[in-house]
């Protein structure tokens, strides 16, 4: 009788067990949206080694390219 009383006991949830499972659900929250805020103001402490660039769209393959110097520039010997 003891032993059956025993298994019924550790599968019954409690008041206890939701309590302390809520618990840790909020610790992870808590430390999850920590982690993030680090993440987030490390990475804009951190300057950017390169600047992402976006390859031509087919309207600009024709033309200048989106890192092409206007042309005035070219005039006035803006090239290297």
């Amino acid at each position: 009788m003891l032993n059956a009383e025993a298994q019924t006991l550790a599968t019954d949830l409690t008041v206890g067990k939701i309590y302390a499972a809520m618990m840790i659900m909020e610790y992870y929250r808590q430390s999850k949206a920590k982690k993030l805020q680090a993440m987030r103001e490390e990475q804009n402490r951190t300057p950017l080694m390169f600047q992402r660039m976006e390859p031509p769209s087919p309207s600009q393959e024709g033309g200048q390219g989106q890192n092409a110097l206007p042309s005035s520039q070219l005039d006035q010997g803006g090239g290297m």
